[in-house]
Parts: structure tokens; C-alpha cells; sequence
């Protein structure tokens, strides 16, 4: 049941970021950058990551082709460690790997990325088709 929820809890995205500005020549410009990334489990719940349960998610369709991602959380809940890799030719640029503790804490070391306190994510970029992270509480 868990892996079928899973499925359901992974976002693919497409992100603008546009800017305007004046160039030297008075002319007006507006620049526009394109980010491709995808959300892990930007919904999963906090009971899902308590101590000892894992979440093993293999090949799930997406836009960016096959991605495979894996988290555990440590018995005594004090570190959750977590994978993921996509291994086509359109992998995202960045990942965000949301992952709760039960208690609703933030880690005090992280590794493999970036925390986003706000959404109790792990921010992975550039991502090169492969990634581990750790968090350790």
C-alpha cells in the first residue's frame, strides 16, 4: 500500500524565473531561466519515516524517465539516510527529497544536500543522476 501511495507523492516541475532589467542601451530586457527538478514525496507522512520503517520506490515513470529512490530511518530514529537516481538522458536538474523526521525535529548535519527547514526537504543540485543523503539527529 505504501508503495502505491508512493507513487502518487512524486511531482515533476517545470520552474520560470523571469527578471526584467535595463541594459546599458536604455533598452528594455527580461531574462528568462528555465529550472527542471522534481519533488520526492512532498506530502509523505511524518509516521511513514519513524524508526526503522523504509520506503522503496523502483523505476516510477516519470517526465524525466526511471527514477528510483529509497529512505530509511535509523531504529532509534536518530539519522533517516536516503537515495536516489535517475539515469536518463533528461534528468533533473535538482531534486527536493522530502523527508520528515516523526518528531517533527531538524537535523543537526546533514549530507548529500541542502535542508530547506520550511519544507523539511533535502535540496539536491545540480544532481548528476545519483545522489545519497544523509541526516543526522
Amino acid at each position: 500500500m505504501k508503495n502505491i501511495l508512493s507513487v502518487l507523492l512524486i511531482i515533476s516541475a517545470l520552474q520560470f524565473d523571469l527578471s526584467a532589467s535595463l541594459s546599458d542601451t536604455d533598452e528594455e530586457t527580461l531574462k528568462i531561466s528555465v529550472k527542471w527538478k522534481t519533488r520526492l514525496l512532498p506530502g509523505v507522512p511524518r509516521n511513514w519515516l519513524k524508526g526503522g520503517q523504509e520506503l522503496n520506490i523502483r523505476n516510477v515513470s516519470s517526465y524525466f524517465g526511471p527514477i528510483t529512490f529509497y529512505a530509511v530511518s535509523g531504529p532509534d530514529e536518530k539519522f533517516i539516510e536516503a537515495t536516489v537516481e535517475c539515469n536518463s538522458d533528461r534528468k533533473p536538474e535538482e531534486v527536493i527529497f522530502r523527508l520528515p523526521h516523526p518528531e517533527g525535529i531538524y537535523p543537526v548535519k546533514v549530507s548529500g544536500g541542502e535542508y530547506d527547514t520550511i519544507n523539511e526537504s533535502v535540496i539536491i543540485r545540480p544532481f548528476s543522476g545519483k545522489a545519497k543523503i544523509r541526516l543526522e539527529y
